[in-house]
């Protein structure tokens, strides 16, 4: 799906979305221009975003994310740095060609033998100019001024930081956020207000679509609709054979995905030599799958914390407009409120 909204002093004043046909993007990447400037049409006529700025979120399968170790020199240095260190893992890497930004992750705690400045951490951002320019010419056709592009998974970011300004977190607790998209899984976490560590789980919604779509021999609109029915938890012993099957190879699906989650926390532990994850926040439209939640929880012992997408309105949501508009399906959208990646 396509989503938009539109601000007005700081608050969403007014939200559209679009869902897309099956195939229009795929890994992130767009494949019927046609359909995606259509449905994009219809979102600025709707939100009336004609000539104004518009930050844009695009899906972290578009970027190359990388983290180093580098001297605590000055920004146009950094750049420098983390440009040669690019160049030789980034395939056909050329700084002209490339839009590349960083986030400070703080100083290190390992040093460098060959260098006596104070090491810190970054995590490196780049994208190639040319996926950007193919969807800013799409928005300046629409006559709309796209100011920044953002990787999904740093609006989430954002948007957590912004929650932990309503619930009492102490810096020292671990957050583990996992999102669950259409196409992939992303598991991130953060502590003190800094992002440690991120990982791509080929696990999304899609997967499970698809089985039903399979089993029953349905079209994909259909599927999506039988999905927002399957409860994870429910035990039926009048389930037909049929049933039971499209049931375990979901289980399954959600099996390999907790698994997932366990290594990417046992792998953080390790590298921050932290005891515990304190919090989980899950986003994404999967998430909301009846039953989803409590498997989660029971499987981490961990309470899921909720994101309240009240706060975050000019209006008062009614029953209507918080079920078309769940806060999980719309977490990196809230979180381009604040923005890390400059579109140049």
């Amino acid at each position: 799906s396509i989503k938009g909204l539109k601000l007005k002093k700081g608050k969403v004043e007014a939200l559209s979305v679009r869902e897309l046909d099956n195939g229009v993007i795929i890994n992130g990447n767009i494949e019927d221009y046609l359909s995606v400037n259509e449905e994009l049409k219809v979102i600025v006529d709707n939100l009336e975003l004609k000539n104004k700025e518009i930050v844009v979120s695009i899906p972290i399968q578009n970027f190359f994310i990388k983290f180093f170790q580098i001297s605590d020199v000055e920004d146009k240095e950094r750049r420098a740095i983390i440009d040669n260190e690019l160049e030789d893992i980034v395939p056909n890497f050329e700084a002209d060609n490339f839009v590349t930004d960083y986030v400070d992750l703080g100083p290190s705690k390992l040093t460098n033998p060959d260098s006596e400045e104070q090491q810190i951490n970054v995590m490196a951002i780049t994208i190639p100019k040319n996926k950007i320019n193919e969807l800013v010419d799409i928005l300046l056709t629409l006559k709309v001024k796209p100011v920044r592009i953002v990787p999904d998974f740093i609006s989430i970011f954002n948007l957590i930081q912004m929650e932990k300004e309503f619930i009492d977190v102490e810096d020292e607790e671990s957050i583990m956020v996992v999102d669950v998209g259409s196409e992939s899984t992303k598991i991130f976490f953060e502590k003190g207000g800094q992002f440690k560590f991120y990982r791509i789980v080929s696990i999304g919604g899609n997967d499970i679509t698809s089985v039903i779509e399979r089993y029953y021999n349905i079209d994909r609109e259909r599927a999506e609709e039988e999905k927002k029915r399957l409860e994870l938890l429910f035990e039926d012993d009048n389930r037909t054979a049929e049933e039971m099957e499209v049931f375990k190879e979901v289980e399954d699906l959600i099996a390999e995905l907790e698994d997932s989650i366990k290594i990417s926390i046992d792998y953080y532990k390790a590298q921050e030599n932290a005891p515990s994850i304190d919090r989980i926040f899950l986003t994404g439209g999967t998430t909301l799958l009846k039953g989803f939640k409590q498997i989660i929880e029971k499987t981490f012992e961990l309470e899921v914390e909720a994101i309240d997408a009240a706060r975050y309105f000019s209006h008062r949501l009614d029953e209507e407009d918080a079920e078309e508009f769940p806060v999980q399906r719309i977490a990196a959208l809230l979180g381009n409120v604040i923005t890390e990646v400059s579109l140049k």
